[in-house]
Parts: C-alpha cells; sequence; structure tokens
C-alpha cells in the first residue's frame, strides 16, 4: 500500500509540473502579445544575439546562421506583426517597432546583445544603435544601408506626414496571381537558389499586403544618415557586390557612423546568408567571437 501511495504521490507531483509548465507557456505567449512580435529563443550560450529579418521574411531566413551559433550563444528571432504568417495587428509602424524592441530587451534583462538585421532589419539595427547606443554591444546589418532612397536619389529627402493610400492600392489591389508573379520575378533578383527563392516567395505570399504596404511606404522614406552620428557600438557592415560599384556612395552614406566596418560580399543579390553563406559566416564569427 506504501508503495502505491507513493506512485500516486509521484504521479500527481507530475501532473502538476506539467500543468504548471503549460501554464508558464501561456504567460510568456500573453506577454508577447504586449509586443507587435514574437520572439523564439533558441541555444543557451553567455552572449546574446537578436536576429531582425527583412521585408516580408520569415525568421527562418536566419535557420541557418542559428544552426551555426546556437551552441554557444543564445538567439532571439524576432517575427514582426504582418510578415510571413505572422498575423498584423494593430497599425504598423517602423518606430514603433523599435520601440517596442527596446522596451523588450530592457524588460526582459538581455545583456549586452548584438542585434543582427537583413536588409529592413539591418535599417532598425542602425535605428537602435543610434536612438539606444547604450543598450547593445554592436550591431551587424547585413545588406542595407541607413537610406535606400537616396542611393538612387541624390535629392531625396524625408517628406513629413506621406500619405501613403498610393501604395497601399498598389499592393492591395492585385490579385493573388499578379502579386505572386510579382514576388517571383522580384525573387530572381534576390538569390540564385531555386529553393530560396521559392521561401522567399511563399514568406511574401502570406504577409499581409496592407500592413506590409505601410511598412514599405515608411521605409522608402526613411533617412538615418544624419543620426548614425549618435551610434557608438561598433557594426559590421556587409554589402552585396552591387554595392561595391557604388563606394563613394555606399561610404558617404555611413560618413557620420564612426566606428564601422564595411565589407563587401562576393555575391551580387541580396540575401547573403544563402548566395554567399561561407563568406558571410566567417564575417559574422569573427566580429561577435
Amino acid at each position: 500500500m506504501a508503495h502505491l501511495k507513493t506512485s500516486a504521490m509521484k504521479t500527481k507531483n507530475l501532473v502538476w509540473s506539467l500543468l504548471m509548465i503549460l501554464l508558464s507557456f501561456g504567460i510568456c505567449s500573453a506577454q508577447s502579445n504586449d509586443y507587435p512580435f514574437k520572439v523564439k529563443i533558441s541555444g543557451n550560450g553567455a552572449k546574446n544575439l537578436i536576429f531582425i529579418p527583412g521585408f516580408m521574411s520569415s525568421v527562418d531566413v536566419w535557420n541557418e546562421t542559428i544552426g551555426e551559433l546556437s551552441s554557444t550563444y543564445k538567439c532571439y528571432t524576432i517575427q514582426f506583426d504582418g510578415f510571413a504568417g505572422q498575423p498584423a495587428q494593430g497599425e504598423p509602424s517602423l518606430s514603433n517597432w523599435k520601440a517596442s524592441l527596446a522596451t523588450y530587451i530592457q524588460k526582459e534583462k538581455i545583456k549586452n546583445p548584438i542585434i543582427i538585421g537583413h536588409s529592413l532589419g539591418g535599417v532598425m539595427a542602425l535605428d537602435l544603435a543610434s536612438t539606444y547606443p547604450d543598450l547593445m554591444q554592436s550591431i551587424v546589418v547585413v545588406d542595407a544601408l541607413p537610406s535606400l532612397s537616396a542611393a538612387f536619389n541624390p535629392n531625396f529627402k524625408v517628406q513629413e506626414n506621406l500619405d501613403c493610400t498610393d501604395i497601399i492600392m498598389q499592393f492591395t489591389g492585385l490579385t493573388d496571381e499578379q502579386f505572386k508573379t510579382m514576388q517571383e520575378q522580384t525573387a530572381g533578383s534576390m538569390s540564385t537558389i531555386p529553393e530560396k527563392q521559392k521561401e522567399i516567395v511563399n514568406w511574401s505570399l502570406k504577409s499581409d499586403r496592407e500592413a506590409s504596404a505601410k511598412i514599405f511606404c515608411e521605409f522608402n522614406n526613411t533617412d538615418l544618415r544624419a543620426q548614425l552620428a549618435k551610434a557608438k557600438v561598433p557594426a559590421l557592415i556587409m554589402l552585396n557586390s552591387r554595392f561595391g560599384q557604388m563606394k563613394e556612395g555606399i561610404n558617404s552614406q555611413y560618413t557620420a557612423y564612426a566606428n564601422k566596418d564595411i565589407q563587401y560580399a562576393p555575391s551580387p543579390t541580396h540575401f547573403l546568408m544563402f548566395d554567399a553563406k561561407d563568406w558571410y559566416l566567417t564575417q559574422l564569427r569573427n566580429f561577435i567571437k
């Protein structure tokens, strides 16, 4: 009888423990609803890495990178609302996303993170470094500029209270088939790897078009060049080889960022973590170690 009582007690304790674990997961989920993004955490190293994907991209863009690093680093991946199947909630805004991510880092007490961003995520890393210069250890920018619009329009100036109606109509007015065709054409210049092209297209097809249009409009109306003077932390900037053909203009964009290292990849495509994987990982490892 004593043996049966002990077994019953163990079973009760196990059920109670599992219940508490499930409740704790529910609490974490509720907490994440306070932010315009979801967070996936992997690895348990002493150093913290925060990964931000690009426009309409999934956190899966970092899978191979995290596979290489999670044994020695703790990795946080940020999936913003409206992109790659993550439901859109509220009014999307890059400035709100930036402030919310800074709040998350502070509240979760993530010490000295290295923020790694691709494309739009790289712009956010630059914005965070110049707005919250004491929040992080360093940043890594993968194929992004402080002002993409200024790279192709020397007279570009940020417009106050920009009306995004036309861009929203362009995004939402296409049929599903038209939008897919457009994304397939774009993906061909983003990566040379067919299976990766399919992933890129699928992420965009799963994105909320209206929310994406609003972010696209804000992104193209962004100019961080002057405020980079406020950034203190070291920055590794990895750019595709096409940008290497306009180094003078690229260098002028980053002039205000004092502590930077600009490197040009052997690949001309945008997704360097795919098409220039070995080069990209070598640069990344050497910088974050």
